[in-house]
C-alpha cells in the first residue's frame, strides 16, 4: 500500500481521479478487511494455544510447575502467560492491531476525506476558480529573483546618491 501516494489528488486531472476513486476505495477496504481478518485469526490461535497450554499444565503439574506444585487457577494462568509461545503470539497480536488501526485511518482518508477533496475540488473548477490570471506574470524563480535583485540596486543606488549628494553640499 502507497497511501503517501494515492492520496494525492491532481487537480489538473479531475477525471481521471475520479474514475480511479472507486477502485482506490476498494483497494483500501479490502487491505482493511485482511488485517481485520488476520486479527481475528490470531486471537483464535492464542485461545487454541492457551487451551492446550491449560491442559499440558493440568496433565502434569509436575513437569510443567515443579515438584510439588499443585496446579491452581492463578498459576496456570502464570503458567501460560508467561510461556514463551504465548508471549510470542500476544505479540503477532498487538503487531496486528496497530496494522488494523493503520488500515481504517487509510482507508477512512481515502473513502470519505480523498471523496469529499475531490467533490470539493470540482465545486472549484466550476466556479472558474483554476482560471488563469488575467494579467500574465513571471513565475520563474530565476527571473523572479532578478527582478528583486534589480529592485534592491535601484533603491541602494538611489541612497548612496542620495548621500553623496549630501557630502558636495
Amino acid at each position: 500500500m502507497d497511501f503517501e501516494n494515492d492520496i494525492i489528488i491532481d487537480p489538473s486531472a479531475l477525471d481521471e481521479e475520479w474514475i480511479n476513486q472507486p477502485t482506490l476505495a476498494l483497494k483500501y477496504s479490502n487491505y482493511w478487511a485482511k488485517c481485520n481478518h488476520k486479527l481475528t485469526q490470531l486471537n483464535e490461535e492464542i485461545k487454541l494455544l492457551r487451551a492446550e497450554l491449560v491442559n499440558e499444565v493440568t496433565s502434569d503439574p509436575e513437569g510443567c510447575l515443579g515438584k510439588g506444585m499443585k496446579a491452581t487457577g492463578p498459576i496456570i494462568e502464570a503458567y501460560y502467560r508467561n510461556h514463551q509461545s504465548h508471549v510470542a503470539k500476544k505479540e503477532e497480536i498487538i503487531k496486528a492491531m496497530y496494522a488494523l488501526d493503520i488500515a481504517e485511518v487509510a482507508k477512512k482518508e481515502i473513502t470519505v476525506t480523498r471523496k469529499a477533496a475531490l467533490e470539493n475540488l470540482v465545486k472549484l473548477l466550476s466556479l472558474n476558480y483554476f482560471a488563469g490570471p488575467s494579467i500574465p506574470r513571471e513565475i520563474s524563480y530565476s527571473a523572479a529573483v532578478s527582478n528583486k535583485n534589480k529592485a534592491i540596486d535601484k533603491e541602494v543606488n538611489k541612497s548612496i546618491g542620495k548621500r553623496l549628494k549630501r557630502r558636495k553640499d
